[in-house]
Order: C-alpha cells, then sequence, then structure tokens
C-alpha cells in the first residue's frame, strides 16, 4: 500500500483484523512482547488490473478495483472502504470460519469503544494512551510504530534549537466513541499529514498481537537531475513553528 500512496499522495490508511488463535508449530513461528506465539497470516498474492491513477476519480476507482480483486481472490478475508473527511480507510469487512461457508464481521481494534481523559501530553503520549486503552478493551496487545523521526514536532510543528520539552504538549481527550474517530480526530490537528495502518499476528494457542503503525505521507517526486526520489511531506498542513531565543535579561 505505501507504494501506491508513493505514486499518488492518497490519504488512505489499512486496518487488518484481530485475527483467531491458530495451531501450534511450523518454522514461522515468532515470539512478541510478553512471551506470546504468534505467526503472521498467510502471504497475499493478488492479480490485478490497476485503472489509471490520473485524472478526476482516479482514486475511487484504484480502490474500488483493488477491492474487487482481493475479495475475490481471497478467500479468507475480505475488505471494505470507508471515507472519514479527507481519509479512506480500508477495513477488514468478514472473516471466514471453520464452518463450511460460514464468514462472521472481521473484529477490528479500532471499532472499540473507548475513553481517554483529557490531559497534556506529547503526540507520542496520546498514542500510547489510545494503545493502552485498546490492550484494556480488547484484550489484544497493541503495540506502537512511529517510525525514526521526530513525529512530536511533526505533529505540533513546535521546531527549533530553542524548542522546549513542554512546547511539543497538547492537550487532549476523547469522551467514549470508537478508536478509530478517536485516532482521526488526533490526526486531524496535526500539522503533518499522518497516514496510519493497523497490522495483527495470529496468536498460536493464546492471543495474538497487532501493531499500530504511523507515517508522515511521503510521495515520489522528481529531482534535478531528473530521477525520482522520495520526499516526506512533513508540515504540509502548515509551516512549523519556529521557536525565537529568550527574552534577554532585564538591565539593573
Amino acid at each position: 500500500m505505501w507504494l501506491l500512496l508513493e505514486k499518488t499522495g492518497w490519504h488512505i490508511s489499512l486496518e487488518e483484523p484481530i485475527w483467531p488463535s491458530g495451531s501450534a508449530g511450523g518454522a514461522e513461528i515468532q515470539m512478541a512482547e510478553g512471551g506470546r506465539a504468534v505467526r503472521p497470516p498467510a502471504t497475499d498474492r493478488l492479480q490485478i488490473s490497476i485503472p489509471s491513477l490520473r485524472g478526476p476519480g482516479a482514486q475511487f476507482r484504484v480502490v474500488a478495483a483493488l477491492l474487487g480483486a482481493f475479495n475475490s481472490q481471497n478467500s479468507v478475508v475480505s475488505y471494505k472502504s470507508e471515507t472519514v473527511g479527507d481519509m479512506t480507510v480500508l477495513e477488514a469487512d468478514t472473516m471466514a470460519t471453520s464452518g463450511a461457508g460460514r464468514r462472521i464481521p472481521a473484529p477490528l481494534a479500532l471499532s472499540t469503544t473507548i475513553q481517554i481523559p483529557a490531559a497534556r501530553r506529547t503526540f507520542t503520549q496520546h498514542l500510547e494512551a489510545l494503545a493502552a486503552a485498546l490492550r484494556q478493551q480488547t484484550g489484544t496487545p497493541v503495540r506502537l510504530d512511529t517510525g525514526l523521526g521526530s513525529y512530536d514536532v511533526a505533529f505540533t510543528g513546535k521546531n527549533g534549537p530553542f524548542t522546549q520539552a513542554q512546547d511539543l504538549l497538547v492537550n487532549w481527550g476523547t469522551a467514549a466513541q470508537t478508536a478509530r474517530v478517536a485516532l482521526l480526530n488526533l490526526l486531524s490537528r496535526s500539522k503533518t499529514t499522518m497516514l496510519y495502518q493497523l497490522d495483527c499476528q495470529v496468536g498460536v494457542k493464546s492471543a495474538g498481537e497487532c501493531t499500530l503503525s504511523l507515517r508522515p505521507l511521503t510521495i515520489e517526486v522528481v529531482g534535478r537531475s531528473g530521477a525520482l526520489k522520495k520526499k516526506t511531506l512533513y508540515f504540509d498542513r502548515g509551516r512549523p513553528d519556529v521557536a525565537l531565543p529568550p527574552d534577554p535579561p532585564d538591565p539593573k
């Protein structure tokens, strides 16, 4: 998905379902945080003819083609799309069960209702509070992957050599609502567009885990040499606030 977004600049996020426990054994077994045995879902292979990425309605046509191809070629899980503001979210829709031909609604961590008390925190700390609320409500461990960048600076726009730790604090919380709505509300306050992806692993005789990854939008651009290169769009929603030096002391 990240490659498609680099080509287009579209705002698309992805949510995998919370997978049910699987059988033990197999070379692909991994140990997650807390010593839980997990394994990734089976690799998806997809044959698709992508419509043009340009022109009016291109995103709608491409997303529809992508979902149609995936849902017709994958018998384990199906996906649907939901648009909230300027974000299109690809969400797991239904899952196959052990019963012949039976399907059930796919459990989505971010469809869980949560409540987070308002407080002054950094962006990363707000995400940690959201992940903790999800763990409490679903019983599924949710860890964060926020990359190597300074996302607290990217979120607030507070930048420069005189930026203090308190400059990165933002007051935020949420009344009882789905974690998805809460997350998108938080991301809407960022000076840098942030996209998310929720990946889940299959638990082996116990609960698996999910990883909530966030990334600024990265696109392909043509450099001065004419070659394609990748550019991360920091502060695409507003110029950074460069902290000014403190005032000099009052003369005595």
